[in-house]
């Protein structure tokens, strides 16, 4: 495992094993300062693990943050996605904190996220398991990849 980046707010990093950039989200960036600081460090580790593979997914783990306002959530969410997609990624699957609605953030991020296919789950394992069914099939359903999808 190669950390790529680690703060009180956010852990990235490489498996070397595999073409998927996992993060742990502590706290969502609370400045637009943050923010772009944290879509930079994202855009560089996507760059660095396209020279190795040839698709790149994401599991996102929001699982650990309190939420205190739900716009703050989805704002966040929003501009985050579309740099992901921008940058290289195919595939994001969120781990949504245990307090948010699956469904609603789905219709929410779905409508906002232009082409970038996103998932939600209520587990680690869930959400790599769905990547790891998408990196064995050699050209991924278009159908499966256009749906948002809740685990």
């Amino acid at each position: 495992m190669k950390i790529l980046f680690e703060s009180d707010y956010l852990r990235l990093w490489l498996d070397g094993h595999s073409p998927i950039l996992y993060s742990k989200v502590m706290a969502i960036p609370t400045s637009l300062t943050e923010l772009k600081q944290l879509l930079s460090i994202y855009s560089k580790a996507i760059k660095k693990a396209l020279k190795n593979y040839k698709k790149v997914y994401s599991v996102a783990d929001f699982s650990e943050i309190k939420i205190t306002d739900t716009n703050n959530m989805m704002a966040f969410y929003n501009s985050f996605s579309p740099s992901l997609k921008n940058d290289g990624i195919i595939f994001t699957a969120f781990i949504k904190p245990s307090e948010v609605d699956g469904q609603n953030m789905s219709v929410e991020i779905g409508n906002e996220s232009k082409m970038l296919t996103v998932a939600f789950y209520d587990r680690f394992e869930n959400a790599l398991a769905a990547i790891n069914t998408l990196m064995q099939n050699s050209t991924p359903q278009k159908s499966l990849l256009s749906r948002i999808l809740i685990w």
